[in-house]
């Protein structure tokens, strides 16, 4: 049986229009997009606007400047987010004037929801079913996180997760303070 012929569920074919898209903006570029890693460093985090998780609210990026913000990219499939994500959480809890922002990528809002909710951590978590915040950073891997200054300003960029990175977070942010 030819390969065109083989039926695939309205969902798949979602699934593949999305990967596609992603594919060809990291492949070809898209206008104010950087890939995420040390070139980043010194450069204006680029905004982004999305809604919460339970998808009652929009946050921009540009709404915590002022702040030091850890924004983390995460997806319920990601084991190692398991770990970083409680982390996370307590970095927040422990250095006033710091906000984390995480952002889900998974393609179905549920499966985000009940992940976070297993995890019970209270921070701010946004959704991007689309991966058009993910493109724009040209995210590697789950976890990937980027620590942004006061300014608006890309300072450190953390890919994946090991057990010294939340040591290595912490003392990124204690310099910014």
């Amino acid at each position: 049986m030819p390969v065109h012929n083989i039926p695939i569920p309205h969902y798949g074919r979602r699934m593949i229009l999305r990967l596609f898209i992603v594919s060809v903006v990291v492949a070809l570029g898209c206008p104010g997009a950087q890939a995420l890693d040390q070139a980043m460093v010194g450069k204006i985090a680029p905004d982004f606007t999305l809604r919460t998780l339970d998808g009652t609210r929009s946050y921009s990026l540009s709404d915590f400047k002022g702040q030091v913000i850890i924004v983390d990219f995460w997806a319920s499939w990601c084991a190692p987010c398991k770990r970083s994500l409680p982390q996370l959480a307590q970095i927040e809890r422990m250095h006033k004037g710091v906000r984390v922002i995480t952002i889900s990528i998974d393609d179905d809002r549920s499966n985000a929801i009940n992940f976070f909710r297993r995890l019970n951590v209270s921070i701010l978590s946004l959704f991007d079913p689309e991966k058009e915040v993910a493109a724009k950073y040209d995210v590697p891997e789950m976890p990937s996180a980027l620590i942004v200054d006061r300014s608006g300003v890309v300072r450190y960029v953390h890919v994946g997760y090991s057990d010294s990175a939340f040591d290595t977070i912490v003392k990124n942010i204690e310099v910014l303070q």
